[in-house]
């Protein structure tokens, strides 16, 4: 049987925070438990010395699997987001992006640790502009060469004449309204930098985190005061 990139939790530390950490750690294991047990079966694990002719394996695998799962995260965030009456771009602006993006956090504490905090910021900033160019672009050069130069909406067209019908004072569709917000909030991480001269420290961590914040709650506050017809 393959070996489980899995230990089971252990008790670290006395007293209630060490019983809570337990907790937390038995929770994670028994949700990581099933997908450990079916990617350990089907992807070949490489470090391994009989192993390592099967990296073809491996890769092709490993694609697979994360096609699979973003296939099965966004049709759940949309099922959710259907279910309580939010656009599925909102809930693509929130959900997914934190779980596409949660990987590229880790990577950068990593080498954050190991000392190389330029990767770190390299790693934030590269990440958008692959999904920008490519994440978008690509798929949208193999769908027109499909569809020999059919037009690509962003949303779909019925709701986009749906939103200019209810709003036709307002020229900015969600998606142009928040690439604005993307560039101003650019802007200030680039301020906050410079004043910083390029230094991470627990104020610019906490700065950050709380820009984030205030972003969800005006996506989430838009969503249902537009819904409610203040045009914003």
């Amino acid at each position: 049987m393959p070996s489980l990139p899995l230990s089971i939790p252990k008790r670290e530390g006395n007293g209630s925070l060490g019983a809570l950490k337990l907790v937390g750690s038995w929770i994670m294991f028994l949700l990581a438990f099933p997908w450990s047990l079916v990617f350990a079966w089907t992807v070949p694990n490489c470090s391994k010395d009989h192993l390592k002719k099967y990296f073809i394996v491996s890769f092709v695998m490993s694609v697979v699997w994360i096609a699979v799962c973003s296939f099965a995260m966004v049709f759940m965030v949309g099922r959710a987001g259907c279910s309580m009456t939010i656009d599925s771009f909102v809930m693509g602006l929130i959900l997914v992006a934190i779980g596409t993006s949660v990987p590229d956090a880790l990577s950068s504490v990593i080498v954050a640790r190991d000392g190389f905090g330029d990767m770190a910021v390299s790693n934030a900033i590269g990440s958008n502009v692959f999904d920008i160019n490519l994440g978008i672009g690509l798929p949208s050069v193999i769908r027109i060469l499909a569809d020999k130069g059919a037009t690509i909406f962003l949303i779909e067209e019925e709701h986009l004449h749906e939103m200019q019908d209810k709003y036709p004072n307002n020229p900015f569709i969600p998606h142009v309204k928040f690439g604005f917000l993307l560039f101003f909030v650019l802007l200030i991480c680039l301020t906050i930098f410079g004043i910083v001269r390029f230094r991470l420290s627990r104020v610019v961590g906490i700065s950050f985190c709380s820009m984030y914040v205030v972003f969800i709650i005006y996506a989430i506050v838009q969503e249902f005061a537009c819904d409610e017809g203040f045009g914003c």
